[in-house]
């Protein structure tokens, strides 16, 4: 079955514009130098920086930490579960899948970890205890607070738990709380500022 079409010219029916968009990217050019003819740009590159260094000295709290109102003592094994074969530098197996490994047997916590928000007073007061007791053998970890601010005032490094990851991965919900290595596990200890 075919048919023919036909076409007819029906004449105009109104005004014809040729279609004219501006180029967007010639757009943004145009806009963009006029920012840094007025010097807005400038502005704008530093606040961007300013926003950027106080973000980095001032990271967000780690969310669902909270101040310690008792004291709470666990053990928590490390040991892992492997999904995959673990080979050594020559290709051999060193542990099989299935095979349930502590990094404690080959490794040790070289000193305690101790967590604290920095911008409670009682607590950084605790955390300069609990230093004071270990002889400055204690890793200090925030979960709140500028790092950069304490580690200045203490002249020493201060680490920031980046988005929870340790406290979360030890099962931490309140601080201080400070982890140390007993046998082949991790003792924690909540205690209150």
């Amino acid at each position: 079955l075919a048919t023919s079409a036909g076409a007819v010219d029906v004449g105009r029916v109104g005004p014809v514009y040729a279609i004219r968009e501006p180029d967007f990217l010639e757009d943004i050019a145009r806009i963009v130098q006029g920012k840094v003819d007025s010097g807005e740009w400038k502005k704008i590159q530093e606040d961007a920086q300013r926003r950027a260094k106080a973000g980095l000295a001032n990271p967000h709290p780690v969310d669902g930490i909270v101040t310690a109102t008792s004291r709470r003592v666990w053990l928590f094994d490390p040991s892992v579960m492997l999904s995959q074969d673990i080979l050594d530098a020559r290709g051999q197996v060193m542990y099989p899948a299935g095979t349930r490994v502590n990094p404690l047997d080959t490794v040790s916590l070289p000193q305690p970890l101790l967590f604290f928000d920095g911008r409670d007073s009682r607590q950084v007061s605790a955390a300069l205890n609990v230093m004071r007791q270990y002889h400055d053998a204690v890793t200090p970890i925030l979960v709140a607070g500028s790092w950069q601010k304490l580690g200045r005032e203490w002249n020493r490094r201060v680490f920031f738990d980046q988005q929870g990851k340790m406290v979360n991965q030890l099962g931490i919900h309140a601080v201080p709380a400070l982890v140390a290595q007993q046998d082949k596990a991790l003792r924690i200890e909540e205690f209150m500022p």
